[in-house]
């Protein structure tokens, strides 16, 4: 019996863990201009962070990338709404030298 209950524990975990939101470069082409934030945030999660500027709300979203080893890089979705909307999408990508750069 507890071995049941163990294994259903995991197979819940499993499918739950499977099931989280996040950003990918063709989720993010998907985004169409007008959308608000929660509409955004129920396709791709929540962002790794909200800067409110001149602009705007930008919320920034991170894509961490590894190919092979010590190839890595992020690629930073940047959106930008103005009165609820989203009116602008940004991304910029930064490779392991740039980040290792910024650390030391």
């Amino acid at each position: 019996m507890l071995r049941k209950f163990f294994l259903l524990l995991i197979i819940f975990g499993m499918t739950t863990a499977c099931s989280k939101k996040f950003i990918t470069k063709n989720r993010f082409a998907d985004i169409q201009y007008g959308s608000t934030a929660k509409e955004v945030e129920a396709v791709i999660g929540i962002p790794d962070s909200v800067i409110v500027t001149m602009r705007g709300n930008e919320h920034a979203y991170i894509e961490r990338i590894s190919y092979g080893k010590g190839n890595n890089f992020q690629r930073h979705y940047i959106l930008i709404y103005s009165h609820g909307r989203l009116v602008d999408k940004q991304t910029r990508e930064i490779k392991d030298e740039t980040i290792k750069g910024l650390l030391d």
